[in-house]
Formats: structure tokens, C-alpha cells, sequence
């Protein structure tokens, strides 16, 4: 039998790897894309029918947001919401529509209004996302580094699994509007698995989502960990926009 050669070896080794890193890859590059704009999408989706815009005024410190929020990516709504708390600001764009998948903008690519009228207002801005995974994983990016960083030990010291989105992630894009700042932002992708578990009923359910009661420990325990970073991160005393 002959012995493959070293350069065809490390050829398959590489091919390997980079096939390992497509699989952390985020929505943004596996999501099948009808608009490539925000009006497009107007054009065809109405407001308060098909979809929803919401936003809530908070300290100008942080800007909470579920891009594809309700039924887009479930979940990411209300787990942002909860990391906004009544101390910061939220902002979410909902999926009201049966096939809510045909809403999804890129978030490199997500020029909707209203976000992008107030997250100038912020020092920094968050995305929550739920993407499809068997595991409970939460990944991670954003070119806010220091605050990424924070996020993900505290995280880690609630238990939970925490894995760095790749720096070819749109999570690292200078297009991705969490990136606007100066500081940059951050990206937090959950897991369907683990968001599943942080509800008592199929995620699915807008009931289920919105019934507080029915929120789990794992709800509670992420959201905390998030907030206490944030919390020690803003500054006192800032005003509501």
C-alpha cells in the first residue's frame, strides 16, 4: 500500500479544519436570503401584519436588539428583552407571519429605520440570535472585544458552554450594524437547544414565549449573567433616549 504524501496529508488536514470552522458559522451565511434590503422586504411584508418593529428607550450606555425576533428566530426576542431589563434600551424586529423565515435580513446587511436611527444614540450595541443546534452552545463575537470577553466568562461560571464565533463571522464585519460604534459590538448566538430549554412548552408558541411563568431557571441564570456585566459596565447616571 503506498504512503500518501505529506503535502496531500496536510491538503486533507486543512480541508478538515475549514469544513469544522463552516459548521460554527452563524444564520448569516447558512439562512437562504429573499430581500437583501429593508425595502425590499417593505415592499412586499406589511407592518403589524407580517412583521413588527418595536423599540423601548433605556440608558444610553447599552442597546439590547433581536433582529429576527418572534417567529424568525423565537426565542431572541424575549431573551433580549430580558437582558435590556427596564435599565436599557431594546429594540426588535418581529416575525409575525406563519413562514417568518422569509423576513430575515442579514445582520450585515439590516438598514431597517428605526434601528439604525438609534443605535446611534447607544455606546454600544448587542445582538441576541437563536440559531438552528442539537447542543447547548452559545457562541460569541463581535469587535468589541473586551466586553465579548466579559460576556463569555461569566457566562462560563453559570456552566454554560461558550465558543468563540470565527473572525470570518459577520459577527466581525464592519457592515454588521452592532459594529457602527467606536467601540464596536457584540453578537450572542444561542443555540435552538439550549434556548428550547429555556422555556416550558414548544418555543415555537408565541404563548409559550411571552407566558413569564413559563420561563425556566436556564432563562433566569442566562439572563443574569449577561446583566451583571453590563451593569458593571455602564456608567452611572446616564439619561433615557
Amino acid at each position: 500500500m503506498k504512503k500518501i504524501p505529506m503535502h496531500i496529508l496536510l491538503i486533507i488536514m486543512l480541508l478538515f479544519f475549514a469544513r469544522a470552522a463552516t459548521a460554527e458559522t452563524t444564520p448569516e451565511s447558512d439562512q437562504k436570503i429573499k430581500y437583501a434590503s429593508f425595502s425590499e422586504l417593505s415592499r412586499e411584508e406589511k407592518p403589524d401584519v407580517d412583521f413588527r418593529v418595536a423599540y423601548r428607550p433605556g440608558r444610553k450606555s447599552f442597546l439590547l436588539t433581536a433582529p429576527h425576533g418572534g417567529a424568525i428566530e423565537p426565542g431572541s426576542t424575549e431573551i433580549a428583552a430580558a437582558l435590556a431589563g427596564d435599565q436599557f434600551g431594546l429594540y426588535t424586529f418581529n416575525g409575525l407571519k406563519r413562514d417568518s423565515s422569509v423576513l430575515y435580513l442579514p445582520s450585515t446587511n439590516f438598514d431597517e429605520p428605526e434601528l439604525v436611527r438609534v443605535t446611534n444614540i447607544y455606546s454600544t450595541t448587542i445582538s441576541v440570535h437563536v440559531i438552528s443546534g442539537t447542543d447547548r452552545l452559545v457562541y460569541i463575537g463581535g469587535r468589541y472585544r473586551q466586553l465579548t470577553s466579559l460576556i463569555s466568562q461569566s457566562l462560563k461560571e453559570k456552566g454554560y458552554d461558550v465558543k468563540p464565533l470565527p473572525e470570518t463571522s459577520p459577527a466581525f464585519s464592519m457592515s454588521n450594524f452592532i459594529n457602527k460604534t467606536a467601540a464596536g459590538g457584540v453578537q450572542l448566538e444561542i443555540s435552538s437547544a439550549l434556548a428550547e430549554k429555556m422555556f416550558r412548552g414548544p418555543i415555537t408558541s408565541e404563548r409559550v414565549r411571552q407566558d413569564m411563568t413559563r420561563r425556566t431557571v436556564d432563562f433566569t441564570r442566562f439572563a443574569e449573567a449577561v446583566r451583571l456585566v453590563l451593569q458593571r459596565a455602564a456608567p452611572k447616571g446616564q439619561e433615557r433616549k
